[in-house]
């Protein structure tokens, strides 16, 4: 096949180091990826800027999705839903 090097190196030949490194960058992923979806179970369709599903769908997207639903998907307590009027949100 065109696309792979001519030198492939099996999974014995990576370094004990690598192999460390790959498996914790696995964990972080893969525990991002349940704390996000975790929230987006629990929060309320209110807390979240957009769709649900459309965050659920990014948050697969390796570290950056997760990440993104945490700082722009969650709407703060305070903050109103969107197209909400100032009155409402009064107290």
């Amino acid at each position: 096949m065109f696309w792979r090097s001519r030198r492939q190196r099996s999974s014995a030949q990576i370094s004990m180091r690598k192999r460390v490194m790959i498996g914790l960058a696995a964990v972080v992923q893969f525990a991002l990826l349940a704390a996000a979806q975790a929230d987006l179970l629990r929060r309320p369709a209110s807390g979240v800027r957009g769709s649900k599903w459309a965050w659920r769908a990014i948050s697969l997207v390796n570290f950056v999705g997760p990440v993104a639903y945490f700082l722009f998907g969650r709407r703060s307590p305070n903050e109103a839903p969107a197209g909400a009027s100032l009155e409402a949100t009064a107290h």
